[in-house]
């Protein structure tokens, strides 16, 4: 109830006008009080604390998805629509931004490595490009056929003495003690050669190729068959010598002569198909980057292991390695057959 403000009597605070004597109500109401800040922010915890909980209005999905939309300016958005704290949001853009730069440094590195490997190797001085492993394992070949010559020259000194021949015109470097007597001469010349024969199988397996090599390891493996033959040929001759000193029938007739020559011949086939194809051209391709000196030192190579046979194969090897003798009007000391032999 309120007082008309003309009449003073008692009127309903609904009504616009007075039933009395009709004066405007409306006009004589004061407008509501705002509530202060500090009212305010007290109903504020006031409904936070849900003591007086107000209604939630219903939204339809649609507008939910649109009223949690991320605004230009705001943190980012949580799974629940909740705003991240900003510290938070800035970490996460950290650890991207440093997550994307490492994914870009190992693309980078991937691409610098498929790069280095399909880089074509530097040619060298002569134009042909001759790795440092496959040069390293011609180098221990010419070793190992050193070594083998010296071995067949052994053997075939024993084989001498063996059948009561006159020795060989090459003779080897080293050779069994005269006071031995003939019969361990004999044994001790194809022992010594077992001695060269598995020098140059062990210089010959200690190479190791990092390159894809395909024709030198097939080289390798014939050499090494061949070393194997005569290998066989020289346990046979001398097990064969020493059941001779010693009287032993039934040991010598398990080492038959024979045998040891078909083993030598196989061994004698496999080297030369070795050495005149060049381990199929690609120790003549090597031979190239070599000076002519050099090219001189592995024609005493050849020279050493085929021994009388060499003129046969003199010209063919000449002309693929390239390499012409010296004039005869040199002086002797300077040819390279006259040169110290170091493979």
């Amino acid at each position: 109830m309120i007082e008309c403000p003309r009449c003073g009597k008692p009127a309903i605070s609904e009504s616009e006008k007075c039933p009395h004597c009709g004066a405007d109500l409306m006009a004589q109401k004061p407008p509501p009080e705002k509530p202060s800040k500090r009212e305010a922010d007290q109903a504020e915890k006031k409904t936070d604390s849900g003591k007086e909980p107000q209604e939630t209005p219903k939204v339809s999905p649609s507008e939910k998805k649109t009223a949690i939309q991320k605004e230009p300016g705001e943190p980012e958005l949580g799974e629940t629509g909740k705003k991240l704290p900003m510290k938070e949001g800035r970490k996460i853009g950290e650890i991207l931004k440093y997550v994307i730069l490492a994914l870009l440094l190992l693309i980078g590195f991937i691409v610098i490595k498929k790069s280095c490997k399909s880089k074509p190797p530097p040619p060298s001085p002569q134009g042909i490009y001759i790795s440092s492993d496959i040069a390293d394992f011609f180098k221990a070949m010419r070793k190992a056929v050193h070594e083998m010559a010296e071995g067949k020259k052994l053997y075939r000194y024993g084989l001498t003495k063996l059948e009561g021949l006159p020795p060989p015109e090459s003779l080897p470097e080293s050779l069994p003690t005269v006071e031995a007597g003939p019969a361990a001469q004999t044994a001790g010349s194809f022992a010594l050669a077992l001695e060269h024969y598995e020098l140059a199988d062990k210089i010959l397996r200690d190479v190791r190729f990092t390159d894809n090599a395909g024709n030198i390891n097939e080289c390798r493996d014939t050499l090494v068959d061949a070393l194997k033959q005569y290998t066989d040929a020289a346990n046979i001759l001398n097990e064969n010598s020493k059941a001779r000193a010693t009287g032993d029938e039934k040991k010598l007739r398990a080492n038959s002569p024979s045998d040891a020559a078909a083993n030598f011949t196989m061994g004698e086939q496999l080297m030369a198909e070795a050495l005149l194809s060049g381990c199929k051209g690609e120790f003549f391709k090597y031979s190239k980057t070599l000076d002519l000196a050099d090219r001189g030192l592995i024609i005493i190579d050849y020279k050493e292991f085929f021994a009388e046979k060499f003129p046969e194969h003199q010209t063919h090897l000449e002309t693929l390695l390239e390499y012409q003798a010296p004039a005869e009007t040199m002086p002797a000391e300077t040819r390279p057959e006259t040169q110290p032999h170091h493979p």
